[in-house]
């Protein structure tokens, strides 16, 4: 019988709250998101990625906040032998926040750096940003 095994029970009950509007909100959340792409067009071949990770939480009612931290790589290789290989990191902080019934604003600082090298007819360079 299912009342016999302890986790249909709990699913069971959980599944029962969350029908009768019973169920604790939960102010929490950890998100993750990620894009990788190829290209290959006119002479042209590359590789790129972004990974992006963050934590917020719901403040009362009409507020958000959270912060995340990204980090990204670009490969691009040309069919002349010339290339550029880059990457990054950025890290910052964002809030929601509700004005009206179906109003809101957003904001977001963020902060980081990108390093990089470049290859043509045999000349390399390397290049550094800073942003913040």
């Amino acid at each position: 019988m299912w009342l016999d095994d302890p986790f249909q029970w709990r699913l069971r009950s959980a599944l029962s709250e969350k029908i009768l509007g019973n169920e604790q909100r939960n102010v929490w959340d950890v998100w993750m998101r990620g894009t990788f792409a190829l290209a290959n067009e006119q002479g042209a071949a590359g590789r790129f990625g972004v990974a992006a990770m963050g934590v917020d939480r719901v403040v009362g009612e009409d507020l958000l906040v959270g912060g995340f931290v990204e980090a990204d790589t670009m490969i691009r290789d040309w069919s002349d032998a010339s290339a550029l290989l880059r990457g990054g990191w950025m890290a910052g902080g964002y809030a929601t926040m509700r004005v009206l019934d179906n109003v809101y604003v957003d904001l977001m600082g963020s902060g980081g750096s990108s390093a990089g090298i470049t290859q043509a007819r045999g000349i390399e360079g390397r290049f550094a940003a800073d942003t913040g």
